[in-house]
């Protein structure tokens, strides 16, 4: 028979919708027939809703205030996706290079692109950052409308940024722009600007987490170390006896590394540490892997840090790997002393990596500082990927490499006897950010 008296009532539980006029009638329905609500539902979307979000409703259907039917079904929402794909510097009134210089103050035009299903219209931009070594004097850009699939600039409304004097070269700095309009619509569109243009004078970094790589020919920088070998050749216990091995070991002292604190860790015999001790077959070995490839390298150890990841023989003539801990001068020593290049006649290496008590050697993190050090080096296996030097996080989410198959990082020095890397987090100038009440 036919539905008479029919009611609607539609509810939103969801954080992106809420329902501002819920309520409607439908007045009689013919049995077979349909029929249109009198008046609309009105349903607000959340400014932050992504694009292609299904928002699900519920609608319960009543008839003669007795008969109730229930049914669940979802909204589209489309909204604009935006994202920043070019930045132009604009330096004219500095060394009109087209780079952002330390010490220098320039315009930012970024073109910002809209991959969504709906036109942004009205489009405007606040942009901030918490990097300390930044200002942004004008942070505010306009950038009209931009249809779906179209990309715009601020060009008639830059931002306008100066780089502090004691920022590093080559440092990433990361901000963010909210961009709204009128109607409600809101995002934020992140983006990363680079300072100056990086040599082989100046470090390698910062990861995500902070770390940098100094070598000893970053003399501008007052924290670049300067090559000073330690001997414990004859006195360091041997580990990793032979080739394509590792040994499990304990460190002397809590190892502070990228926010946590670690007490073990594994030495190959192929030239690398790493902090994933875990046993990786039925035959009780660990992680050893003689090929190497770049870094963070997601198909190996967590943790890996290597001075010189390559195929090399722990076990050969006259070679061997020992390790120590110089409780004098709270270090934790390990020597690859003399090791075979496993593919290439007469070539033997001798390189150390050093891990430093943060107790005594602090730094801004809290984090231990690391070094490598290279006696006697020849970076020459051409049959696997030469070497790799670097480090990652233990996630293998983050870290820095220095060089991999010969192809060097633009703040890296090549590989030569006498080389000594620095890893660690303090960059020797300081910032506080904050308010003080005095």
């Amino acid at each position: 028979g036919n539905a008479n008296n029919v009611s609607g009532v539609m509810i939103i539980d969801n954080e992106y919708g809420k329902v501002l006029t819920g309520t409607r009638t439908f007045g009689s329905i013919p049995a077979g027939g349909n029929a249109q609500s009198a008046g609309d539902y009105v349903v607000m979307v959340s400014p932050d809703c992504p694009d292609g979000y299904l928002l699900p409703f519920e609608l319960t259907i009543t008839a003669d205030g007795t008969d109730e039917v229930m049914s669940v079904a979802e909204i589209m929402v489309n909204s604009p996706t935006l994202m920043v794909t070019g930045i132009t510097i604009d330096d004219a009134g500095g060394n009109n290079n087209g780079l952002l210089d330390p010490g220098e103050t320039a315009n930012v035009i970024l073109d910002v692109q809209n991959n969504g299903n709906e036109d942004a219209i009205e489009l405007n931009g606040i942009l901030d950052t918490g990097d300390a070594y930044l200002t942004i004097t004008d942070i505010d850009g306009s950038f009209g409308d931009i249809p779906e699939g179209q990309a715009r600039n601020n060009s008639g409304n830059p931002f306008t940024i100066t780089a502090d004097s004691d920022i590093f070269e080559g440092r990433k700095c990361q901000l963010m722009m909210t961009v709204s309009n009128s109607a409600g619509m809101s995002s934020e569109v992140p983006l990363t600007i680079e300072i100056g243009d990086i040599s082989a004078d100046d470090p390698v970094g910062p990861d995500d987490y902070g770390y940098y790589i100094y070598d000893n020919t970053d003399t501008d920088y007052p924290i670049a170390p300067t090559y000073d070998w330690v001997e414990i050749g004859s006195t360091g216990d041997r580990v990793a006896r032979g080739d394509d091995v590792s040994d499990l070991v304990t460190i002397p002292f809590d190892f502070q590394y990228y926010g946590n604190s670690y007490r073990h860790l594994i030495i190959s015999s192929n030239g690398f540490a790493a902090l994933d001790t875990a046993v990786i077959d039925q035959g009780g070995n660990l992680w050893a892997l003689f090929f190497n490839w770049p870094m963070p390298d997601p198909g190996g150890p967590g943790g890996m840090i290597a001075p010189f990841w390559d195929d090399l023989d722990g076990n050969s003539s006259g070679g061997k790997i020992v390790h120590e801990y110089d409780s004098e001068n709270h270090l934790y020593v390990i020597q690859w002393d003399n090791v075979r290049g496993r593919w290439i006649s007469g070539v033997y290496e001798t390189f150390e990596l050093i891990i430093y008590d943060h107790d005594y050697y602090p730094t801004v993190t809290g984090d231990c500082r690391i070094s490598f050090q290279y006696e006697d080096i020849t970076d020459s296996d051409n049959q696997e990927n030469y070497s790799t030097v670097g480090f990652e996080s233990f996630d293998e989410h983050d870290g820095l490499e220095y060089v991999f198959c010969r192809y060097y990082d633009d703040g890296a020095a090549s590989l030569v006897d006498g080389r000594s890397l620095l890893i660690t987090t303090n960059t020797g100038r300081g910032r506080v950010n904050g308010q003080a009440t005095l």
